[in-house]
């Protein structure tokens, strides 16, 4: 091409050659490739910032809400608590009254005494009662009698007794011993029946034979402090009659009953869910009995009047059902103004602050190292792969606190039941016999009470063994003591220890013999195999129903395995629900619907076991078809009969053995 002499001189001063150019346009696309490269990379940072503080953000309002949860379950648990004691004792009344009718004022309040729910200012059971029913014709001569009895000093503590309130009514029911002291003045002789809500209660308590709670309502002597009160009823009948007819039943002697205040006993609960949960408010209502109509009743509300009045974010909220004693109590958990809000907001924000400050680093070195692109990109791949784990290690986290909350609040509440109940029955056996109630020592019925005493010990002690033996395995301070088992000896005396429980269960409990078995010994922990099988065998009995079989043996594999076998006909499995077996603390069924008794642990504890003899625990299972459990030990465990010694049981015999058969 042909320039002029012009042209060559501007071209030559500005320096614009044909290499400058190239050169001047390779440098716009590598800073347009720097530019391209780091907006991709603040993309990227931003997005996986993002991501992260999401992740936190889920994380801690999982924690925030299983806290709330955690919370109302405590509630709820100090609810059923207070109302269960306080049914309990009124059912107990009822059953006093009703063995010995002609009890005395005297002996209601020693009965009253051996209860230390009753009578102090900050417990829930305000008062004991007992409502004689009495027609218009018996009501004169009750009042007499009871004239007659104060002047004759057989209840000079009493008032004089006074019906109220006033009214035409043909049957009453009429307070006639109440317990303590200072709740006389305000019960002794109100008639039950002018009230129609308790009278409502006491219906339904007449005709189904249960411990009924009114609807609540505040007491004349509580109107300045304004707390509610319910009456749980029960119903009194003479021993004999096995029926009822409802509250106009003749038969019906009348109803033993507790005032019962929840508010006391939610006050107490109120410190320990905001200990687990923080600032929250909590709310109790009681909203009927099932499928009562009617506006809801505030039981319990831990906010001022004007707090009440603040809106709070629904969203936020837990709320949860339990029914006590045939009411409906709702409990409502709202968060406080301080509850969780910095700590749910300020720690995203600054995982996602740390998530752009590395951005803006990674990206300077990016742009420093921009000529050993691949390098960098592999770090930057590094980078996000690292920060998507630790999002992923966050959520991992969070479901595992939640999983390890339910479980623990799942074991609390179950443990609540396995342990209250046998020792109520401890202390009102023991009261019952240390008062002489049911007449002076000696009198046979109290043996019976004995035997009582000893199986609800009995139970919680093995309870408290199978604790302290997981904590010891869990611990690794489990030592074993080994010597030589003669496996089929084993598997006959447990078919024989077990024969009482199958056959009160219609269940047929079978051993079934091994000649490759007879010669063999297993060099293992005579107490440990022993717990292990009967672990077993208590698991098949209780999950197997009538006409079910439930049978044990033992065998050698080809691998020259020891296999000790217990296989049912129950109701079987799921593999979720095996997995859920093995775990400690948990149970298929619901503890609130659960049928059968039990902790919980014991196949946690047989897996631990079998491990520390080298061996393994399986479990094969379906619904409807039953469960077949091993205990597998390793070869090197199996010896000849007579090779070494130690402790060996009795040897097997030829025959199956079979102690008990349903029909």
């Amino acid at each position: 091409m042909h320039l002029s002499p012009y042209h060559d001189g501007m071209s030559s001063s500005l320096g614009l050659t044909d290499d400058g150019r190239a050169e001047g346009g390779r440098r716009r696309l590598r800073q347009m490739g720097r530019i391209a490269l780091l907006a991709a990379i603040g993309a990227i940072g931003l997005a996986v910032s993002g991501l992260g503080a999401l992740a936190v953000y889920q994380t801690l309002t999982e924690g925030e809400r299983a806290r709330r949860a955690d919370a109302v379950t405590t509630v709820v648990s100090a609810i059923r608590r207070g109302a269960e004691d306080a049914v309990r004792l009124t059912e107990a009344t009822a059953a006093l009254l009703e063995a010995i009718p002609s009890i005395g004022p005297n002996g209601f309040d020693r009965f009253a005494d051996g209860w230390p729910i009753v009578g102090a200012e900050s417990d829930a059971v305000r008062a004991l009662t007992f409502f004689r029913r009495a027609t218009v014709a018996d009501l004169s001569g009750l009042m007499a009698r009871f004239q007659a009895e104060r002047v004759m000093g057989q209840r000079p503590d009493y008032p004089d007794f006074v019906l109220f309130p006033e009214g035409n009514r043909p049957v009453h029911f009429t307070a006639t011993m109440v317990e303590p002291e200072t709740a006389r003045a305000g019960l002794y002789g109100y008639d039950l029946s002018a009230d129609a809500a308790r009278l409502v209660a006491a219906a339904e308590a007449a005709a189904d034979g249960e411990a009924r709670m009114s609807r609540p309502v505040t007491l004349g002597r509580d109107w300045e402090g304004g707390e509610l009160s319910s009456l749980i009823l029960a119903p009194v009948h003479p021993l004999d009659v096995t029926s009822s007819r409802g509250i106009d039943d003749p038969n019906l002697l009348g109803f033993a009953a507790v005032v019962f205040q929840p508010g006391r006993a939610l006050a107490a609960a109120l410190a320990e869910a905001r200990r687990i949960a923080g600032d929250i408010d909590i709310a109790v209502a009681d909203i009927g009995s099932p499928g009562e109509a009617g506006s809801a009743t505030r039981l319990f509300e831990s906010r001022t009047a004007e707090e009440a009045g603040v809106a709070e974010d629904p969203r936020r909220r837990y709320v949860s059902e339990t029914i006590v004693a045939g009411r409906v109590w709702r409990v409502t958990v709202d968060p406080g103004p301080g509850a969780f809000g910095g700590a749910v907001v300020a720690i995203p924000a600054v995982v996602f602050g740390v998530g752009v400050l590395l951005t803006g680093a990674l990206g300077l070195l990016v742009v420093r190292v921009y000529d050993s692109s691949r390098l960098m990109e592999r770090r930057v791949r590094e980078s996000t792969r690292s920060l998507r784990q630790i999002a992923e290690d966050l959520a991992a986290s969070r479901d595992e606190a939640f999983r390890a909350s339910a479980a623990k609040s799942e074991f609390l509440a179950r443990m609540s039941h396995e342990l209250r109940s046998p020792l109520t029955a401890i202390l009102g056996f023991s009261e019952i016999i240390r008062d002489r109630l049911m007449g002076p020592l000696g009198t046979p019925v109290y043996a019976e009470y004995a035997q009582d005493i000893h199986n609800s010990g009995s139970h919680l002690l093995a309870i408290v063994s199978d604790l302290l033996d997981l904590s010891k395995i869990d611990a690794g301070r489990q030592t074993l003591e080994e010597a030589l088992i003669d496996p089929a000896a084993l598997l006959e005396e447990l078919v024989r220890l077990n024969a009482g429980t199958a056959r009160d269960s219609e269940i047929t409990l079978i051993y079934r013999p091994n000649a490759a078995i007879d010669d063999r010994r297993l060099w293992a922990d005579p107490r440990l195999v022993r717990q292990m099988v009967q672990n077993l065998v208590s698991n098949a009995l209780k999950f197997t129903s009538a006409s079910g079989t439930v049978t044990l043996w033992a065998d050698i594999r080809p691998d020259g395995s020891p296999v000790l076998t217990v296989a049912d006909t129950g109701i079987g499995m799921t593999p979720e629900q095996v997995m859920l077996a093995r775990q400690p603390f948990t149970q298929i069924e619901n503890v609130f619907q659960r049928t059968r008794e039990g902790a919980g642990l014991g196949l946690a504890l047989v897996d631990g076991m079998v491990r520390l003899h080298g061996g393994r625990f399986e479990i094969e299972s379906a619904p409807g078809r039953g469960t077949t459990t091993r205990l597998v030990f390793p070869a090197e465990r199996i010896r000849r009969a007579g090779s070494d010694p130690g402790t060996t049981p009795g040897g097997g015999g030829d025959a199956s053995v079979t102690l008990w058969k349903g029909r």
